[in-house]
């Protein structure tokens, strides 16, 4: 609720950063005020891979891994996990990589 209020008045996207990876997308903290959420990967145009060993979600153009900065917005909670917030991502989120690169 505290959530659907801030973005009421300040709609994002909001500084977070990546604090867990999973296989459909990871796991954000945002920097105000230490709130956890989840952003979703499967529902970005960009196609993403998890690699669990690396700890990345890389695309493309793109690239997650814990710590990275991004930037979310409200987009809900998800029936079954109402007490976790679910977020948009920002589309300039992200590390820049260049195409054909992979991973560190």
């Amino acid at each position: 609720e505290y959530l659907q209020r801030l973005a009421a008045t300040e709609p994002g996207p909001w500084n977070a950063r990546v604090t867990h990876l999973s296989n459909s997308g990871f796991f954000v903290r945002l920097d105000a005020n230490g709130l956890e959420g989840f952003v979703d990967l499967r529902d970005e145009k960009e196609k993403f891979k998890v690699d669990q060993s690396t700890a990345t979600a890389q695309s493309k153009t793109r690239l997650f891994r814990v710590e990275t900065p991004v930037g979310v917005s409200l987009a809900g909670s998800d029936e079954n996990t109402p007490h976790l917030p679910t977020f948009r991502l920002d589309p300039s989120a992200g590390l820049k990589t260049p195409a054909g690169d992979t991973a560190p």
